[in-house]
């Protein structure tokens, strides 16, 4: 039973998200790099739920029904992503198999560093603090009473007004999802499972930045990555800091805004910036933004003021008005959930 479930979450957690990113990389110039395809899987993932899950809370449906539809979506673009990828196998085998010749000898103490950051989180550190009584309450509560942000976790009780800071993201009910489909224990995904695949997607959107940033010289890569992952396991100074949230409270919203989606919408408004006329690139950024909504209240107006500062500095620089709009439409999906959010608080 132990090896169904942990094969089971490979390939939910690891092999479902390559093959979600694979139908949207096809379209781009990195069409064959199967770290975008994961960290792109995600995005798809976290926005797909969040376009689902809002309309369907509003409708007053029941958890049960909020999964049975986004799982339903998911297996639709797996099966399109497979018919359309179908002769490509061969071609992204090869290219990733030559890919891991060609590391430098640096990558082994990255992925070394990275393992330490997988294992010690999981098997050592199980952070537990007062939120988890919020957070995986709800997330328990979703699966035992079928509903959504209706019962308080502290109590049982009924709310008496929907907990708009909460509410209007899909983190908790994602997890509930992800619970219910690989059968296991909110707590045991969330404190156990999700910090490893967190690190993991994490460093993904570093990596792809660190390539941006060194123009894909691969030992200036290496160094990068093994200095962030020094910086990150030797900052846990506190539990308030970004390094304590990047490995002991991953399961929280407030944790994947910092650590994952502001340098991953970094990362897709340079991209567009790069391919300007390419539709893919800000398909991508608009994911990402649609996920910075997804994870908590915090993304709807913290990662817009990051895409509006760089789109300031971008329309100083080259004086061109659209390169200061196009950015600023890809964040209506915060503009709406932040008029929602102050209209119902």
């Amino acid at each position: 039973m132990l090896v169904i479930k942990a094969m089971l979450c490979f390939l939910v957690l690891l092999v479902v998200p390559v093959v979600l990113g694979l139908l949207v990389t096809k379209f781009m110039k990195e069409k064959n790099n199967l770290v975008w395809a994961f960290v792109i899987g995600y995005l798809l993932e976290f926005a797909s739920f969040e376009v689902i899950y809002l309309p369907m809370y509003f409708a007053k449906c029941s958890f049960k029904q909020v999964q049975y539809v986004w799982s339903i979506v998911i297996l639709i673009i797996m099966l399109i992503s497979l018919i359309i990828n179908r002769k490509r196998g061969k071609e992204l085998f090869q290219e990733t198999k030559k890919k891991i010749k060609n590391l430098p000898s640096l990558s082994i103490v990255f992925l070394v560093l990275l393992a330490i950051q997988i294992y010690v989180p999981v098997r050592y550190m199980q952070h537990v603090d007062p939120d988890d009584a919020f957070y995986l309450g709800s997330t328990t509560t979703t699966i035992e009473t079928n509903s959504m942000f209706k019962i308080v976790p502290y109590s049982g009780q009924e709310f008496e007004k929907p907990p708009v800071r909460y509410s209007l993201s899909g983190l908790v009910i994602y997890f509930a999802a992800l619970s219910e489909i690989l059968d296991l224990h909110p707590a045991i995904l969330q404190h156990t499972i999700w910090p490893a695949i967190a690190v993991i997607v994490e460093f993904g959107v570093y990596a792809l930045l660190g390539n941006m940033l060194f123009q894909k010289d691969k030992e200036k890569l290496c160094y990068f990555l093994i200095f962030l992952a020094i910086v990150y396991m030797f900052g846990f100074i506190s539990v308030y800091t970004n390094f304590a949230f990047f490995a002991y409270r991953s399961w929280q919203g407030k944790a994947l805004v910092a650590n994952l989606i502001i340098p991953a919408a970094w990362l897709c408004y340079m991209n567009c910036r790069k391919n300007e006329k390419e539709f893919v690139y800000w398909f991508v950024f608009l994911l990402t933004m649609i996920s910075s909504c997804f994870v908590t209240e915090m993304g709807v107006f913290l990662v817009p003021i990051e895409i509006g500062i760089l789109s300031l500095i971008s329309l100083v620089q080259d004086r061109k008005i659209l390169n200061f709009i196009k950015p600023i439409v890809c964040c209506l999906p915060q503009i709406i959930v932040g008029l929602i959010y102050i209209i119902l608080k």
